[in-house]
C-alpha cells in the first residue's frame, strides 16, 4: 500500500497502536543452501531446464546462463546462486520444487513479498523476517524481552516446509499468549478467503483451546493489491482485540460489584415497602411479582454502575485508548460477515420459545402467524393498548367489558411502495425482522384485522404458542394468578361451545335425519357453531373443533411467534393512531392532473 495515497502514514497507524517493533515468521524466510542448489541442479538435470527458463521475465540474471549446454549451465548456475538475493532464491526454489505439487508456494512467497512491502517500504518501525529455524533459536530472546507487549507478531499457520507441522503458527502463538497478556498475534494463512476469517477464527480457537480474544486470524488473500487496506483493517483489530478484552473484563467486576451493590439497597427495602410493591401493587395490576422485583433490581443497579463506571480512571484509560485505535482513518472496512445486526436483533424481538415457554401474558407487539402454502405464511402483529390488555386482580379474571377485540395488523416483505414518501405513514418499519437475514419488514396500517381477544389469549397457555384449548386441559402452574382466572372463563366460554357442537353433531348422526336436512345443517348450523375470528366475511383464522368421549377440544390455525420489543412498540402504537386520526381535506382540485 503506498502510504502517499492514503490520508494517514504508517508511523503515526503504528504510534497509535502502540507497537514499537513488528516480527514475521513464515518459513519462505528459510535460507536457501547449497544442499537446495544441488536438490535444483538434479531436477535441471533429471527434467530438462524448461522451467528455469520460464524464470528469465522475473529474474534477468538466467537469460546469461547457456542451458541447452548441459555441461556448462551447471556450472554457471552454481556460481549465479551466490550472487542471488534470498528473494530470488526464493522464487526458484517455489518455481522448481514446491510447485510441482501445488500452488501454495507461490502464493506464500507473493504474500511474503507483499507484506514486507507493506509494513517496512514506508515505515521506520523495526521489522524482522524469521524463518521457522530462527524463531526455534532466538525464541527464548523474544519471550523474556520486556517489550512483547508493543510487538505486533504476525505469523504464517503452516510451518510444514522447515519442519514444523501445518498448525505450528498456532503453537507458536500459545507460547506467546502464555508468556504475556499484552501479546498482539496475528495469525495468517492462504487456506481461506476473507470472508471465512470469522467461522475459522472461532473453529479453530475451540479446536486448539486458545482465547479467541487475544489473537485475530487474517487471510492472506488481504495482501494482494486490491485488498491491502483491508489487511491494515485486520492489524487494528489484532491490535485491539487485546484492549477490548480487558474493557470486557473490566465491565464485568463493574457488573459484579454493582450486583452486590443492588443487591444490598434491595435489602434495606423495610418489610412494608416491600410487600406493598412488589406483591400488593403488582397483584393488583396483573403483573408478575418477580418482574417487580427485577425492575427494583435493575433500577438500582443502573445508578450504581453508571456512579462507579464514571469514577473508574482504568475504564476511562481503556475507553480512550479503544476509541483512538477505533477511530483510525481507515476507508476500508472489515470483509468478514457483519453479524452485529443479529445482536441489535435480540435487543428488538423477543423469541417465541421464550415467552411461550413462560406462559407470558398477551402484550402490545406480540406477532402472530398463519400457516399458509408457503412455508412462512402470513404474519400479524397486535396493535392494542397495553393498559387495555391488562387482567386485573379487581376484574376476577375478566378484562374491562368493553375490551373484546383487538387490532391485528400484517407484516409485510420489502416492497417499492415502503419507500415512497407519501405512503410513510401508511407501514411501520421493522428492522432486522427476518432472523436468518436480517431483511426489514413493514407493519401495513391499511391490512388491519379485528379479532377477539379471547381468541389471541389461547396462546398465552400452550408452551408452543398455538391457540388452542381443552376441555379437559389443566392450567399451566407457571401461569400468574391473574391469567390463571382468566384461564377458567376461557375454559368455560370454549367449552360450552364445544358441547353445542358436539350436541347438533349428534343430532346429525341420527338415522331419523334426512341427508338433505344433514347436508344443510353441516353447510350452516356447524359453520354457525364455530367461533369467528374476526368480522370480516371470510374468517381471517379457521377454528376446529375435535370431538373427545369427555368434551372436545377447540383450535385455530395461528399461533403466536415472537414479540416487538418495547418502547419499538410503543412508537408503532403512536404512529397508528396518527395515521388513524390524521385530518381528511378536500381534494386539490389546482393541481395539475397530469402529475
Amino acid at each position: 500500500m503506498n502510504t502517499n495515497e492514503n490520508n494517514y502514514n504508517l508511523n503515526e497507524f503504528f504510534s497509535t497502536l502502540g507497537i514499537e517493533q513488528i516480527v514475521c515468521i513464515d518459513d519462505q524466510y528459510r535460507e536457501r543452501s547449497e544442499e537446495t542448489l544441488n536438490e535444483l541442479i538434479g531436477i535441471g538435470t533429471a527434467n530438462g531446464t524448461e522451467k528455469f527458463e520460464e524464470l528469465t521475465g522475473k529474474i534477468p540474471q538466467l537469460k546469461e546462463i547457456a542451458f541447452d549446454d548441459k555441461d556448462i549451465w551447471q556450472m554457471q548456475f552454481t556460481k549465479l546462486w551466490k550472487e542471488l538475493t534470498e528473494k530470488d532464491k526464493r522464487i526458484i526454489h517455489s518455481h522448481l520444487v514446491e510447485n510441482e505439487n501445488t500452488n501454495d508456494s507461490q502464493k506464500d512467497e507473493e504474500s511474503a513479498e507483499n507484506l514486507k512491502d507493506l509494513l517496512h517500504g514506508s515505515s521506520q518501525i523495526p521489522y524482522q523476517e524469521l524463518s521457522f529455524s530462527q524463531w526455534k533459536a532466538r525464541e527464548a530472546e523474544y519471550l523474556e524481552e520486556e517489550n512483547i507487549g508493543r510487538t505486533l507478531f504476525l505469523i504464517d499457520r503452516d510451518l510444514s516446509y522447515e519442519g514444523g507441522r501445518t498448525d505450528e503458527g498456532i503453537y507458536i502463538i500459545k507460547k506467546l499468549l502464555a508468556e504475556s497478556e499484552e501479546a498482539a498475534c496475528g495469525l495468517l494463512s492462504h487456506t481461506f478467503e476473507a470472508d471465512n476469517e470469522v467461522d475459522r477464527w472461532e473453529a479453530l480457537s475451540k479446536k486448539h483451546d486458545l482465547d479467541k480474544y487475544r489473537f485475530v486470524l487474517t487471510s492472506k488473500s488481504r495482501l494482494r493489491n486490491t485488498k491491502e487496506e483491508s489487511f491494515f483493517q485486520n492489524l487494528k483489530l489484532t491490535v485491539l482485540n487485546k484492549h477490548c478484552k480487558k474493557l470486557k473484563e473490566k465491565v464485568s467486576d463493574l457488573i459484579s460489584e454493582t450486583n452486590d451493590k443492588s443487591r444490598q439497597e434491595i435489602e434495606k427495602l423495610s418489610i412494608y415497602d416491600f410487600e406493598h410493591i412488589v406483591f400488593r401493587s403488582s397483584y393488583s395490576e396483573g403483573i408478575w411479582e418477580p418482574d417487580t422485583l427485577f425492575r427494583l433490581y435493575g433500577m438500582f443497579q443502573r445508578d450504581v454502575f453508571r456512579q462507579k463506571a464514571k469514577t473508574d480512571e482504568y475504564l476511562q484509560e481503556l475507553t480512550n485508548k479503544i476509541r483512538g485505535i477505533s477511530l483510525l482513518p481507515l476507508s476500508h472496512h472489515s470483509d468478514s460477515p457483519d453479524t452485529s445486526w443479529k445482536i441489535r436483533r435480540l435487543e428488538l424481538y423477543e423469541n417465541g420459545s421464550h415467552i411461550n415457554a413462560l406462559y407470558m401474558p398477551l402484550e402490545l407487539g406480540d406477532i402472530f402467524e398463519k400457516p399458509g402454502e408457503t412455508n412462512e405464511g402470513r404474519k400479524f402483529i397486535l396493535l392494542a393498548q397495553p393498559c387495555d390488555l391488562m387482567v386485573r386482580s379487581d376484574k376476577k379474571g375478566k378484562r374491562k367489558p368493553d375490551m373484546y377485540e383487538a387490532i391485528l395488523a400484517e407484516i409485510e416483505k420489502p416492497m417499492a411502495r415502503h419507500k415512497k414518501k407519501e405512503c410513510q405513514h401508511l407501514f411501520y418499519e421493522l428492522p432486522y425482522f427476518d432472523k436468518n437475514t436480517g431483511e426489514t419488514h413493514y407493519v401495513n396500517f391499511n391490512r388491519i384485522h379485528t379479532v377477539p381477544l379471547c381468541h389471541l389469549d389461547l396462546c398465552v397457555y400452550q408452551p408452543d404458542g398455538s391457540a388452542k384449548i381443552s376441555t379437559e386441559q389443566t392450567c399451566p402452574n407457571m401461569v400468574i394468578p391473574m391469567w390463571k382466572d382468566h384461564f377458567t372463563h376461557l375454559k368455560k366460554d370454549f367449552g360450552k361451545t364445544v358441547t353445542r357442537y358436539n350436541e347438533y353433531k349428534e343430532f346429525l348422526e341420527k338415522k331419523s335425519v334426512k341427508d338433505e336436512i344433514k347436508k344443510e345443517m353441516k353447510k350452516g348450523i356447524l359453520s354457525l357453531v364455530l367461533p369467528k375470528s374476526s368480522n370480516s366475511k371470510k374468517a381471517l383464522f379457521k377454528g376446529k373443533i375435535q370431538p373427545t368421549k369427555n368434551g372436545g377440544s377447540l383450535e385455530f390455525n395461528f399461533r403466536r411467534a415472537g414479540r416487538f420489543r418495547q418502547p419499538g412498540a410503543g412508537d408503532m402504537l403512536m404512529k397508528f393512531a396518527h395515521k388513524m386520526s390524521r385530518m381528511a381535506f378536500e381534494h386539490d382540485f389546482g393541481r395539475n392532473t397530469k402529475d
